[in-house]
């Protein structure tokens, strides 16, 4: 397993400029930033710049408190959290206790094992049946599948190619903010 890393700054260049302080990049846009890199196993490496006293400035600072209040909202409470789920057949099994409305599965492999999946997929049930269905390629360090929201009982995170034998470290379920999820 390599890190990847998402450098990005919070201002349209690398450094401060006054003329760029309308320009911050909103709470929304860096919770974005964060589903797109640390949701796909990236170091999420945000540019910051200090203004001319030595600081940040306060659109930067308001920007950052409103991105860190996105985070909490929307990741501190969970649907379902399930730590080292056991894989029979290459498939978890998640059950949520009750239909719940979610649009968020965060999956994290054992790192320190290597990153070992190549290819899932998760199938959202209710009553048994499938209600929606994902596929996707690779978990790594953390992955964040966000989707339109579904109401569902339970889902499964099938593995259907692997390196060596797969293994998840942790399985969670969330409903986030909907206006923040790309459809």
């Amino acid at each position: 397993w390599i890190p990847a890393e998402c450098d990005v700054s919070i201002r349209p260049g690398w450094f401060y400029h006054q003329t760029e302080d309308e320009k911050v990049k909103t709470p929304a846009q860096l919770f974005d930033l964060y589903l797109k890199s640390v949701g796909r196993g990236a170091y999420f490496l945000l540019n910051i710049p200090p203004d001319r006293r030595g600081l940040f400035n306060e659109h930067d600072s308001a920007a950052l408190i409103g991105f860190r209040k996105l985070l909490k909202d929307n990741f501190s409470n969970p649907i379902a959290d399930k730590s080292n789920p056991l894989l029979k057949n290459n498939t978890a099994t998640v059950n949520l206790g009750g239909v719940k409305k979610i649009n968020c599965i965060v999956l994290q492999e054992p790192i320190q094992l290597g990153q070992r999946v190549i290819s899932f997929s998760i199938q959202l049930k209710n009553k048994q049946s499938v209600v929606k269905e994902i596929e996707a390629t690779t978990i790594g360090r953390k992955r964040i599948l966000t989707f339109e929201a579904t109401d569902a009982d339970s889902f499964d995170v099938i593995i259907h190619e692997a390196k060596a034998t797969p293994l998840l470290s942790k399985v969670s379920a969330y409903l986030i903010d909907e206006s923040l999820v790309e459809k």
